[in-house]
Order: C-alpha cells, then structure tokens, then sequence
C-alpha cells in the first residue's frame, strides 16, 4: 500500500519527576506517530519538543491510569533534532512515579 508509514517503537520508562528524555535523534527530526503509556501514581504529564518547548498541555492521570494516542499516519507532534532545549522527546511529570508504556515514531522531514 503506498503511503503508509513505518513506525519504529521505543520503550517509555519515565521515573523521575521534570523532564525525561524518551528519544532523541543527532540530524533527523523524530515524527511521533502515537503512544500508549500507564501510570502507578496519580500526577500530570507533559510532552515536550526539547526542554522548553512543550506540545501539549499538561494532562492529568490518576493512579493506575493511562494515555493513549492511536498509532496513525499523520504525526502528532514534530519533535526537532537532538536533545536539551531545542530537541528529542520528552514526557515531563509532575511528580515522581512509574510511568511506563510504548512511543511510535518515524525519522524524517518535518
């Protein structure tokens, strides 16, 4: 079929309260095509292009809840190169807990 994406997934295992890098790419722009994660505490979780630039507000979880973006073909989010303030992909939290689940994303052209 032509025009469909292949996803690659990585691990989401974010544990420490503020920013958590889940990826990051030296040249190539991360395209976040869907998520699913699940929480052991009640908290707020953000997710950020680099440091300082967040793409989403703050969502809210409770204990034992989840979040989930269906895996598709049209990116949710954009994430630029590299890590620290200006790219990679970042869950913040709000506190510190297991926060734990899968990230499927494409490198590419924004």
């Amino acid at each position: 079929m032509a025009g469909l994406i292949r996803a690659r997934n990585v691990m989401i295992n974010a544990t420490t309260s503020g920013d958590n890098l889940i990826i990051s790419s030296n040249s190539t722009p991360i395209i976040i095509l869907g998520l699913f994660l699940v929480t052991d505490t009640q908290m707020y979780v953000r997710y950020k292009n680099g440091t300082n630039n967040p793409v989403s507000g703050p969502i809210f979880l409770f204990q034992g809840g989840s979040h989930n973006l269906n895996q598709q073909d049209v990116p949710y989010f954009v994430c630029g190169a590299g890590s620290g303030t200006s790219g990679g992909f970042y869950i913040n939290l709000s506190t510190s807990g297991i926060v734990g689940g899968t990230l499927y994303y494409t490198l590419g052209g924004a």
